[in-house]
């Protein structure tokens, strides 16, 4: 009869702490309106800015997966372009040298982590682009600019002006 008791608590343990892993990516910030929305997650950790994407094996998600080449920014030029299976990055400079980088990662059913450091050089702003959630990070005087499109995670970042940042997501995002 312990033996029992002991095997069925172990078996309610794991189906909670799975159902808490589950709802935790699937649940946290979803919107109630019609618009698939993917969760972005903002924490405060001791060390550098980070962001994860926690995309989903779904093979049906994927096979819905485009990449979106953003229209190059006034001033700039694309001097690198790397595409992955479900990643896409590019890298833009000016005359100066200066670059922009844009990534597009598949997100699918997952969500976004973003792990921000505790030393207080981070200002964090959140707003809707084009009726999305969006993330904007000033670090540094680096700009990024993090944004989901309900299937895909887009991040830009430079030390450029944020309206350029901003012009550039704004297209992405329709």
């Amino acid at each position: 009869m312990f033996i029992f008791r002991r095997l069925t608590l172990t078996v309610i343990v794991v189906a909670l702490m799975t159902c808490m892993l589950i709802t935790g990516c699937s649940t946290m910030g979803n919107d109630t309106s019609d618009i698939n929305h993917i969760p972005i997650n903002i924490s405060f950790y001791d060390g550098p800015l980070s962001v994860l994407s926690k995309g989903s094996d779904n093979p049906d998600l994927q096979e819905h997966f485009e990449f979106v080449i953003p229209e190059t920014p006034d001033g700039f030029e694309m001097v690198e372009k790397n595409e992955e299976s479900l990643h896409l990055w590019m890298v833009y400079e000016n005359s100066s040298g200066e670059p922009i980088i844009y990534e597009q990662s598949f997100i699918g059913d997952g969500c976004i982590d973003i792990s921000l450091p505790q030393d207080g050089n981070v200002e964090v702003t959140e707003e809707t682009i084009n009726d999305r959630n969006a993330v904007i990070i000033n670090e540094s005087n680096q700009h990024y600019i993090i944004v989901e499109d309900g299937m895909n995670m887009f991040c830009v970042k430079g030390f450029c002006d944020l309206g350029i940042l901003h012009d550039m997501i704004g297209k992405i995002i329709t």
